[in-house]
Formats: C-alpha cells, structure tokens, sequence
C-alpha cells in the first residue's frame, strides 16, 4: 500500500503578534478543506483591531477576505503570484473601494 506520511493532514493558520511575538489566534483544518487557507484566514479576522497590519504569503489573494480586513479599519500586504490570477481580485478590489496602490 502507499504510503500517505508525507502528505499534510493538517492546515494551521495563524495571526501573530510580531512584536509580543506570541500568536493571538490560529484555525486548525483539514488540509483538503473547502476554501482552503483563504476560508481558514477569514475566520481570523474578527481578531483584527483598527490599525492592525497583516502579513500574507501569495496563497492569500483574495476579494473577500481583502474587503473583511478593510471593514475592520485594519492592513495588509499581500505578497502576490506572477500572473494574472492574483491581480485580478486586487483590480476588482481597487475598482470597488477606489483604492489606489503604489507598486
């Protein structure tokens, strides 16, 4: 039989506080979840306070989860994908909220 050891089960998302430097909250979910990282991310942002910037790796692009953040008056940079697949909710997102980036 194969062997699945080296397959992940699991997915942990977490916020952390770099400067206490201590999580605040994290979600635990199966890896092959609906939604992904994204829908595990989203639930995180209830945690967020006014002010709060957000650090998230390219798997993070999201309309959604981008207009969760602003509601909470809080930030993030997203570090994005090459291609047009991440952009396009970042154009969608700038055409809804008249945002303007600086790359």
């Amino acid at each position: 039989a194969k062997s699945m050891a080296h397959f992940p089960h699991v997915m942990l998302v977490t916020l952390y506080d770099v400067l206490l430097q201590r999580p605040v909250a994290w979600v635990t979910r199966p890896y092959a979840a609906e939604g992904g990282e994204i829908a595990a991310a989203k639930t995180l942002v209830a945690h967020l306070k006014p002010g709060d910037i957000v650090l998230f790796d390219r798997a993070y692009p999201s309309l959604a989860l981008m207009q969760a953040i602003t509601r909470k008056k809080a930030f993030y940079i997203i570090r994005m994908r090459r291609g047009k697949m991440g952009w396009r909710c970042v154009r969608q997102f700038d055409d809804d909220q008249a945002i303007r980036r600086t790359v």
